[in-house]
């Protein structure tokens, strides 16, 4: 009877059990189902959003302090162009000047490290190699580095095997017409190339385990590979990269991290020279106290009348000669020091200005000691013209959000 009654209550006990079980699931998979609804009904968006700011910030918590830019020393081909004819670009090495140059950017940079950890860096090239060494002739602390790793996308701009005599000229006047930015030569890089790899070297760079476990990072490499890296740090236009200037030899630049901002930003006190990079663009400044020609305005106004799509080019082409009589050259200098977008910030170009245009190899401290007093009445100023003869009129209205019928 005990036997009996023992199996029937076993019997009854498994029914229960199974019905408990298969609640639980069931409720389990109700409260996924209420999850998912909530998720994408953006309920927990602000908590998904929170979770990867601060991601974010142990990231950059854990990224240098410091990223120090530096070029090589003065190298053969800096001296003697003629050596480019019979040697690669990746044997040239440094002159007697460059590891002077180098020796002494070690002692200057010896004071940035401090005493920190070094990752190091650098172009697979003769002259930066050499460039190291000459850093650590000079007193930078080779103790300090905790990792050092040659990497091909700090090259300098592949320019072709070999630069043969007569041809280069032919190519600097194709290079005006195409673009210097997005002209490639025979069997050579674009400006655009090489900003593709520097850029492919910054995104990783933030996923490596050297960096990540360094205080400071130094980059030795080439100016215009330097200038390129800044372009794509600093989210510059090709307009604007245009305007900067280049590093002289064994000149470095040092970025500061800002970690409440999650960025990097220029730090000219620990640079040398000690500034942001040089940087000058040539406008043109439409005024009202300048008229056009009175042939001109009659030109124009007959050819708007006709209304023919034929009449467009040669429209196009007698407005810019309009402009152009209405308009002075001017030069903004420190041109970097503006907010972006650059050319939206009138108040800060004209703040900026020296009349004239031509320069290129003027003093920086004399053009920043002449700026600002041109004497402008802001008044007089109808347009900023920033593009020149690169870009139609309709082009340039367009820029500048002028052309009201689009």
């Amino acid at each position: 009877l005990k036997t009996n009654f023992s199996k029937r209550a076993a019997k009854e006990r498994l029914p229960r059990s199974s019905t408990n079980g298969y609640q639980d699931g069931q409720d389990t998979q109700n409260t996924l189902e209420q999850l998912l609804t909530q998720l994408a009904a953006g309920d927990f968006d602000k908590a998904i959003e929170a979770v990867e700011l601060r991601r974010q910030a142990m990231k950059w918590a854990r990224l240098p302090q410091k990223i120090v830019l530096l070029r090589h020393g003065e190298s053969e081909g800096n001296v003697d162009s003629s050596v480019y004819y019979a040697k690669g670009d990746s044997s040239l090495e440094l002159t007697q000047r460059g590891l002077q140059q180098a020796a002494e950017a070690g002692q200057r940079l010896k004071d940035v490290v401090e005493h920190h950890n070094v990752c190091v860096f650098m172009s697979p090239y003769e002259r930066t190699r050499q460039t190291l060494l000459g850093l650590y002739r000079g007193g930078f602390p080779k103790e300090r580095v905790s990792c050092l790793r040659v990497d091909p996308r700090l090259r300098e701009k592949e320019f072709g095997n070999f630069q043969t005599p007569g041809t280069m000229a032919t190519l600097r006047a194709e290079e005006q017409i195409v673009g210097r930015f997005y002209y490639r030569m025979q069997n050579a890089e674009s400006f655009a190339d090489v900003l593709s790899r520097v850029s492919r070297f910054w995104d990783a760079f933030f996923n490596s385990d050297e960096v990540l476990s360094s205080e400071v990072c130094l980059l030795v490499s080439h100016g215009l590979t330097i200038r390129l890296l800044l372009m794509k740090i600093f989210d510059w236009s090709v307009d604007t990269f245009d305007t900067v200037f280049g590093m002289g030899n064994c000149h470095h630049i040092v970025l500061a991290k800002n970690e409440e901002k999650m960025c990097y930003e220029f730090c000219p006190a620990e640079s040398f020279p000690a500034h942001v990079p040089w940087s000058i663009r040539e406008v043109f400044l439409q005024l009202r106290t300048l008229q056009p020609s009175k042939d001109l305005e009659l030109r124009l106004e007959s050819l708007r009348k006709l209304d023919l799509p034929e009449a467009d080019c040669i429209l196009d082409r007698l407005q810019t000669e309009q402009l152009q009589q209405c308009s002075k050259p001017y030069t903004v200098v420190d041109y970097l020091s503006i907010p972006q977008p650059r050319t939206r910030h009138m108040a800060d170009v004209l703040q900026r200005l020296v009349e004239g245009h031509g320069w290129v190899t003027a003093d920086r401290e004399n053009l920043l000691a002449r700026a600002g007093k041109t004497q402008l009445n802001v008044n007089d100023v109808v347009f900023i013209d920033f593009w020149g003869d690169r870009l139609s009129h309709r082009g340039k209205m367009l820029r500048a959000g002028q052309l009201g019928y689009l």
